[in-house]
């Protein structure tokens, strides 16, 4: 009977230590769950990858407990994973990791027979998974966590599903850039269009009011570019296009915004910069078109000049539109007075005080 009894015991002992160890589970798959929910909450607020950073740098601790986990992403240009949220580290290429290479999560016991990956060399006693970030068929970037935790199933579960709702959120992101990027960009040129001009130019305006700075405008285009296509074919029209839009790019600080308003219409907004500067900056780039751009056309090399005309907040104005008038009409100066040359837009008259 006692031992009965004794058995009973040990038998509701071990119902009661599963049944706590089942509700631990459930509370901790409860909080994956929250946590996983308001990630992607977040991230989905995001505008570009680098408003994610903050919250990736937030949620990845509570993601990943008792682990260190870090993102890498993909660079388009240099084909390597690159760190994303921290600056220090270094890049690597797809095939050093095996989980790119399978395309699947790979998981790595410090003690297991498996190899390890190339760019986990240096962390030689750490137990280690691998988690691609991938959407569509794309490898947008990897997860690396280090820690014991990583040996689970349930751990790799939970990870899995983080990666595969980052991958989405990323590719979401990269996807909404793009299509921003083309309906500001002009497509031959790949210089900012009219829609962003209009959408930019007021900021800067602001900007250039309250800290009480200059800010240049200056308006030109190619002279006789109607010649180019009725001669030499619509093709040679472009890449003369193409061709001056990449010398003029090479020429403006980073500050600098370049635009195509119009067919061979081009403009600048040009912050910090004064009338002086401005006029200056102008008539230095006029030269160097003239003297160093000439477009292939079989065995012709054809010659590219510019007018333009320059206006400057707010001696010519404090709109836009004001702007706009002030630096067209010098630059039609210039056309009238025989193009190839840089104009400056009259002045303002003054406002009459009345005297009572």
């Amino acid at each position: 009977m006692l031992e009965q009894q004794r058995q009973l015991e040990s038998r509701v002992q071990e119902r009661t230590l599963e049944l706590r160890l089942g509700i631990a589970r459930l509370e901790r798959h409860n909080k994956q769950i929250a946590d996983l929910h308001e990630f992607t909450e977040m991230l989905q607020l995001c505008t570009t990858l680098a408003e994610s950073i903050p919250v990736i740098e937030a949620f990845f601790p509570r993601l990943f407990p008792g682990t260190t986990a870090m993102l890498f992403l993909m660079d388009a240009q240099t084909g390597l994973l690159m760190p994303f949220v921290h600056s220090a580290g270094f890049g690597f290429a797809l095939q050093a990791c095996w989980a790119l290479r399978e395309g699947k999560p790979y998981v790595h016991a410090a003690e297991g027979g498996r190899p390890r990956c190339a760019h986990l060399e240096n962390q030689a006693g750490a137990d280690s998974l691998c988690l691609p970030v991938m959407a569509g068929g794309e490898v947008h970037g990897l997860i690396q966590v280090l820690g014991r935790e990583v040996i689970g199933d349930e751990f790799q579960r939970h990870a899995n599903n983080v990666a595969e709702h980052l991958a989405l959120a990323i590719a979401t992101l990269k996807l909404q850039v793009r299509l921003r990027e083309q309906s500001i960009r002009d497509p031959l040129t790949g210089l900012y269009n009219r829609r962003y001009l209009d959408e930019v130019a007021p900021r800067e305006l602001q900007t250039a009011a309250r800290q009480g700075q200059p800010l240049g405008l200056a308006m030109f285009d190619i002279d006789h570019f109607k010649r180019f296509n009725d001669e030499h074919g619509h093709d040679t029209g472009d890449e003369v296009l193409r061709q001056l839009t990449r010398f003029v790019a090479t020429r403006l600080r980073a500050s600098d915004l370049a635009f195509r308003i119009g067919g061979e219409e081009f403009l600048l907004l040009l912050p910090q910069s004064n009338i002086e500067d401005t006029l200056a900056k102008m008539e230095r780039l006029r030269q160097q078109v003239a003297q160093d751009l000439h477009v292939g056309h079989g065995h012709l090399r054809l010659a590219v000049t510019i007018s333009a005309g320059v206006a400057s907040f707010a001696v010519h104005g404090k709109s836009l539109d004001d702007l706009l008038k002030a630096a067209d009409a010098a630059m039609y100066q210039a056309k009238a007075a025989g193009r190839n040359r840089v104009e400056l837009a009259a002045a303002l008259p003054p406002v009459a005080v009345d005297q009572g």
